[in-house]
């Protein structure tokens, strides 16, 4: 197998320097085997309470503060609006949502103690309230907070995925009614509609203040929000939840303060001088923490990402990649393992198929699916090549700017492509830009992809197959126009025929077709200091700091 040495080598350089600032003549980090990276870390859940520590575990105590840092600022608190990533551990306590999602298809009460279909038509849900819930002013909340809560998210355009959403209604003043334009069919917007709307009391809501002091029902309140650079929550001792108290409501911690640094450098001074509890672990200080001057000091754990990176063809009629034989051609003459050379080799795995193994619903099953994800083959990608339409044109491979592993991926790409003679251009653009670019299909030939679902496999496959996501009417985001993948897609995102048999045949479906190719997922790290017991992380692998245990000695 051909190997790109030389050009890996140099990107990899490229793109260590541009993510870390690291001198030139610094060492490279010793690549490690999975097993030697098993000996020094744990998974999260692994974290076993010392019983002989007095700890939050066994104490009705709270530690009194504890410090963390995320890298960007939320845009917004507000209930209609905060959508953005950083917001989501914030929120997550701020507020609550009639039910919390904790599995593919499970649901646990969270504001709402009971729920069921009304009819048999199931186009429409009731919820029956906690009797007792009060936001941080007081304001009992009640089914008439339900509604203007759903309304309001409606209304501000928004809300992903709630195309079923036609109203609500107050049944009495502890009861719901939440009615469907139509029975709710796909995984995705059930989820959206019943367990991602943080439901507000319309007494306590300010628009002029709501995105950066809002009122909340949920266990830690908003003591200082300073913008771009940190805000301060403080345990709800009125938290209206007394009775059942679960994981995610947890008050273990007196205040949180999470900062906003944008800095690694900083944040690793922070964390190893002991001002916080919680560092990611980068790909250059990786084998400081394992192997060299922080090793033995902290708690390390690592986690799969759900987050497959790839490349999308774009399959418009119009394009050149509407050619099967040059998407095979293409794919069949690229190597993950490349990839990961270049990305980074401790940090980055292959994917075997469509998605990360870390998504919820993952049947290892999958893993004996044989395409191009599994097997480079420069040979066959030439006959292939040989077969197309293709005839010396340049291709256009369309990339972001960040995150960077996208830029890795376009021109290792571009250095493959060039052994079976097909040329390639990169284009980079900023994020919104190449929103805008993907919806016009003489823009490009390939993009480069990534997808973010925690819970089920084809969320992260239909994003770009399913023409429900597409921008341009009838396509999907990379041009599929192809009922029988539709169809696929259609069952196995559906309520009531998912399981891992259809969602398998939407990868052997999109993989014969060359639709879709999923290169690697990311393997995250994490240092957490001494005085964190045990780690609380949710099924996406979120760690929520107020549900950790800490030791109070």
């Amino acid at each position: 197998m051909k190997r790109l040495i030389s050009i890996l080598l140099a990107l990899a350089m490229v793109f260590a320097l541009a993510a870390c600032g690291a001198a030139p003549e610094e060492e490279e980090n010793q690549v490690m085997t999975d097993e030697e990276i098993a000996d020094k870390t744990q998974q999260a859940a692994e974290v076993a309470v010392d019983a002989g520590r007095k700890s939050t575990v066994d104490s009705d105590e709270r530690i009194d503060s504890i410090k963390v840092i995320i890298n960007t600022m939320p845009n917004s608190l507000s209930a209609f609006y905060g959508l953005d990533a950083p917001t989501t551990f914030i929120n997550s306590v701020i507020y609550e949502t009639l039910l919390w999602r904790s599995g593919v298809t499970e649901y646990s009460p969270r504001l709402a103690k009971n729920w069921y279909y009304e009819t048999d038509a199931e186009d429409s849900v009731i919820f029956e309230l906690y009797d007792n819930i009060t936001d941080w002013n007081g304001n009992k909340i009640e089914a008439s907070d339900v509604v203007f809560s759903y309304d309001g998210i409606a209304a501000s355009g928004r809300a992903a995925n709630f195309s079923y959403y036609d109203h609500a209604e107050v049944v009495d003043p502890l009861t719901v009614r939440i009615v469907l334009k139509s029975k709710i069919e796909d995984l995705v917007s059930f989820a959206a509609m019943f367990s991602d709307v943080w439901i507000i009391s319309e007494a306590s809501y300010d628009e002029a203040t709501a995105s950066t002091n809002p009122v909340g029902t949920g266990p830690y309140k908003i003591k200082e929000f300073v913008t771009d650079a940190y805000i301060i929550l403080e345990a709800n001792d009125d938290y209206w939840q007394k009775d059942d108290i679960q994981p995610w409501a947890a008050q273990n911690a007196q205040e949180i303060r999470i900062d906003f640094i944008n800095d690694s450098s900083q944040a690793l001074i922070a964390f190893t001088s002991g001002e916080t509890v919680f560092l990611d672990i980068g790909a250059r200080d990786l084998d400081d923490f394992l192997n060299g001057q922080y090793a033995g000091k902290y708690t390390i754990t690592q986690r799969l990402s759900t987050d497959a990176f790839g490349l999308a063809p774009n399959c418009h009629e119009s394009s050149l990649m509407s050619d099967e034989n040059l998407r095979m051609a293409v794919f069949y003459a690229l190597d993950s393992q490349d990839f990961i050379d270049a990305a980074g080799a401790n940090t980055f795995r292959a994917c075997t198929t469509l998605v990360s193994p870390a998504i919820a619903d993952y049947d290892e099953s999958w893993d004996t699916i044989e395409s191009y994800t599994t097997t480079q083959d420069l040979e066959l990608a030439k006959e292939y090549l040989e077969k197309s339409s293709y005839n010396g044109e340049t291709l256009t491979i369309m990339t972001k700017q960040f995150p960077l592993e996208l830029n890795t991926i376009a021109q290792v790409t571009e250095q493959a492509l060039k052994q079976i003679g097909i040329n390639c251009e990169i284009k980079q653009y900023e994020h919104a830009v190449m929103l805008e670019q993907m919806q016009d299909p003489t823009t490009f030939d390939l993009y480069t992809s990534s997808g973010r679902e925690s819970f089920n496999s084809i969320t992260n496959i239909d994003k770009t197959l399913d023409v429900g996501y597409g921008s341009v009417a009838g396509y999907s985001t990379n041009f599929v126009q192809d009922p029988e993948m539709q169809s696929l897609i259609d069952a196995a995102n559906n309520v009531d025929t998912y399981s891992a048999e259809t969602t398998r045949a939407v990868m052997e479906y999109a993989l014969d077709h060359a639709y879709l190719y999923s290169i690697m997922y990311g393997c995250q790290f994490g240092a957490f200091a001494e005085n964190v017991a045990q780690i609380y992380q949710t099924i996406a692998g979120e760690t929520m700091y107020n549900a950790c245990e800490y030791y109070l000695d």
